[in-house]
């Protein structure tokens, strides 16, 4: 499990399933579980992809948001060092520090591909819950 760790936090795995169940309850689904975060890297991988077509530097206002989105969808599904990067991006863009967004974006994205590659192992919720 060590390899799927994010680059920026070496300690904690790409999503933290007991905030995970926090959120949703001892009591869910495995399966609801697979299709929320199955859905949500979806959306976020969409917003990644929007915003390289739209062009970083092109509208700011439709960056920030879809930032905004990545850093609620990760959240959501308990991917804090995710979250966390598009949080900080998210406070530079909005305090017009635009220089860094390009870079920010392609970390974002690699956290993101470290989390579809977690999440490709077959029976990954189960083995997170078996460690929380």
């Amino acid at each position: 499990m060590d390899n799927f760790k994010s680059e920026s936090n070496k300690n904690s795995l790409p999503i933290e399933m007991a905030d995970l169940i926090d959120r949703f309850g001892k009591d869910i689904e495995n399966e609801f579980l697979y299709e929320i975060v199955e859905d949500s890297i979806r959306s976020i991988a969409s917003h990644i992809n929007t915003i390289k077509e739209t062009g970083i530097d092109s509208d700011f206002s439709l960056v920030s948001r879809l930032i905004h989105s990545i850093k609620g969808i990760a959240s959501n599904m308990a991917a804090i060092a995710l979250s966390q990067k598009a949080a900080t991006l998210e406070n530079e863009v909005n305090n017009g520090n635009t220089g860094n967004i390009s870079n920010a974006i392609n970390e974002i994205k690699k956290d993101l591909d470290i989390l579809k590659e977690y999440t490709a192992q077959t029976g990954w919720v189960e083995n997170a819950r078996e460690e929380i």
